[in-house]
């Protein structure tokens, strides 16, 4: 379906529509890896800040974003490392399984 690009008010960024004037559905993709190195000791390999529960609010970085995306989205995929994709499974289980993306090697690529 073709998109039709309409400008917003002054301040505000320009939103594309669809034809029948319906917001296009919005797809989230969240990178979700990292060596756990810059904020040794707490974050390390096997426990990288995304699964951490940072803020003290009994949720983990990762599932705080998907949170707050969830209004705004009609599909989240999770990219990770093969290392840590039973932990995002078991963080998002309203996340289906194949939105989770496993790299096979760390290769800054996503």
């Amino acid at each position: 379906m073709p998109v039709t690009d309409i400008s917003g008010n002054p301040g505000t960024s320009d939103r594309a529509v669809q034809p029948d004037g319906s917001a296009p559905a919005i797809h989230a993709i969240i990178p979700a890896g990292g060596a756990g190195t810059r904020l040794w000791p707490l974050s390390r390999r096997g426990r990288p800040k995304f699964l951490l529960d940072l803020t003290g609010a009994g949720r983990s970085l990762l599932q705080d974003t998907v949170e707050r995306l969830a209004p705004v989205t009609a599909t989240t995929t999770v990219v990770t490392g093969v290392a840590h994709i039973d932990a995002v499974a078991h963080q998002l289980p309203n996340v289906p399984r194949d939105n989770l993306l496993a790299e096979p090697s760390p290769r800054d690529s996503m």
